[in-house]
């Protein structure tokens, strides 16, 4: 059997987890301060948000072509900002709040934003159809699937097309 590896650094120490550990991990994860780091998807304010960037997705994905003023305002309502950007539904995002558009944007059919994280698009971008930008990650060990959210944000340039 092999040994456990023990790592220091100046602010860290990694080793095994022992039995003692579940007491003071369990009051760590009790902290509201410490939890606030890590939040979880089934936060009440998270799922409000959530479902109301899904409403207004709802709301794009059924207007016809001949709603352009309506289609701005959706957008406006998404983004939280006005956007001169060119979305060809249907569109699907997380928030809609993290995602910032430089001007001259378009999204061709079928795009979905998993913005859990910040993403930032530059400007004059275009997007072919069946986009897929996802900041969500999400852990791999059972013990902490359901209580956190980690997202890596995404930053595309100006100039660009594809």
């Amino acid at each position: 059997m092999n040994e456990p590896i023990e790592f220091d650094t100046e602010h860290l120490r990694l080793r095994q987890w022992r039995a003692a550990d579940r007491e003071p991990f369990a009051q760590l994860n009790a902290d509201p301060r410490v939890m606030a780091y890590f939040p979880s998807p089934r936060d009440p304010q998270l799922c409000r948000e959530r479902d109301r960037c899904r409403d207004l997705c709802l709301s794009l994905n059924a207007t016809r072509e001949d709603q352009k003023q309506e289609r701005r305002r959706l957008l406006a309502e998404l983004f939280e900002k006005e956007t001169d950007a060119w979305i060809q539904p249907p569109f699907f995002c997380d928030y809609g709040t993290n995602i910032v558009l430089g001007a001259n944007i378009f999204f061709n059919f079928n795009c979905v934003v998993l913005d859990v994280a910040p993403v930032t698009i530059g400007s004059n971008v275009l997007f072919g159809p069946a986009l897929q930008i996802c900041t969500a990650t999400h852990p791999t060990q059972s013990s902490g699937a359901m209580r956190k959210n980690p997202g890596a944000s995404r930053v595309y340039g100006s100039n660009k097309g594809g």
